[in-house]
């Protein structure tokens, strides 16, 4: 069991966190909120025997043949509450619930259908991921029945994903063709961005399709400021590296939005964008597990030992 208080750290590692704010008055019994949530149309059902006002835990859930759930919480709205949650509400509210999940889609789809579906009902409102705007009762279910739509389309895509991945890593001569697939879709595309990070000879290229590539070790040719290239192996780059600041400067004044017209992998899995300014990044493997990779929206292809690792994005 967890206590009531420890909501406040649960919110902070939890990924996905809904609080309803309300009226103790209003709070209904489990199978009065089973009720409401079966009239709102939802499939969510919700463990029978707990005290709404007391408990504190996980709250077993199943949705069909699905078993789900979420942390449940329910404090006294007190002034620490209102400095933590920084909204304007209503001088009668004085209960706040908690519904916390970790990285499962079923699990955050149980979540806003039981705090949207429970906002409605008390006539509170609703913080999603415990952040403003208020959503306001009257909205609630509305608004858990987009994000669950949305929080199923996301597992469907990635359901999808993983098991293209997997079956591209079963198959070497489907997942070549995968790469070089993707390869190519680079040719024409517009930078959307380009990346050094600071403390790091770490350079991105992101794509206005949804591609990402990145490189441990690289190489820009340019057209009028010669060829610059990232620190040596083993010497961690700081942003008062002449050669970090110069790419960074040419990435930003020359090379956003300007198109890829070709893309070559090299034998030794180093690759070279060519770009229609005339400028030439080459990104090279480096050591082991610092390979650079290259992720489209599904996939992400990674060189690592100087094999080709295929997986979902």
């Amino acid at each position: 069991m967890v206590n009531t208080r420890g909501c406040r750290a649960a919110l902070k590692i939890m990924s996905v966190e809904n609080i309803v704010i309300c009226t103790r008055a209003r709070m209904p019994s489990p199978a009065q909120w089973q009720q409401a949530i079966r009239a709102a149309g939802f499939g969510l059902r919700i463990e029978a025997t707990f005290d709404t006002l007391a408990f504190s835990g996980h709250l077993a859930c199943r949705e069909a043949a699905t078993v789900c759930g979420f942390e449940y919480f329910c404090d006294q709205l007190d002034q620490e509450w209102l400095q933590d949650l920084n909204v304007e509400l209503p001088d009668e509210y004085d209960c706040v619930v908690c519904l916390a999940t970790r990285a499962s889609y079923d699990d955050s789809a149980a979540s806003c259908t039981a705090a949207g579906v429970l906002a409605a009902i008390t006539g509170g409102v609703l913080l999603e991921g415990g952040e403003a705007p208020l959503i306001p009762g009257a909205n609630a279910v509305a608004w858990a029945q987009r994000a669950v739509r949305e929080l199923r389309e996301l597992k469907r895509r990635d359901e999808e994903a993983e098991a293209l991945a997997t079956r591209l890593a079963l198959d070497p001569k489907q997942a070549t063709t995968a790469f070089s697939q993707a390869l190519s879709d680079l040719a024409g595309q517009c930078i959307d961005q380009l990346v050094t990070l600071d403390g790091s000879p770490l350079l991105g290229v992101l794509f206005g399709n949804g591609m990402a590539v990145r490189g441990k070790r690289w190489q820009l040719d340019t057209p009028d400021a010669g060829s610059i290239v990232s620190p040596p192996p083993g010497r961690r780059g700081m942003r008062k590296d002449e050669e970090v600041i110069a790419a960074a400067k040419y990435l930003a004044q020359r090379l956003t939005g300007v198109a890829v017209s070709y893309a070559q992998l090299a034998p030794e899995h180093g690759l070279t964008l060519w770009f229609a300014n005339g400028a030439r990044l080459r990104l090279h493997q480096g050591a082991a597990l610092q390979a650079w990779e290259l992720r489209t929206a599904q996939l992400r292809f990674e060189f690592i030992e100087q094999q080709l690792q295929i997986t979902a994005a």
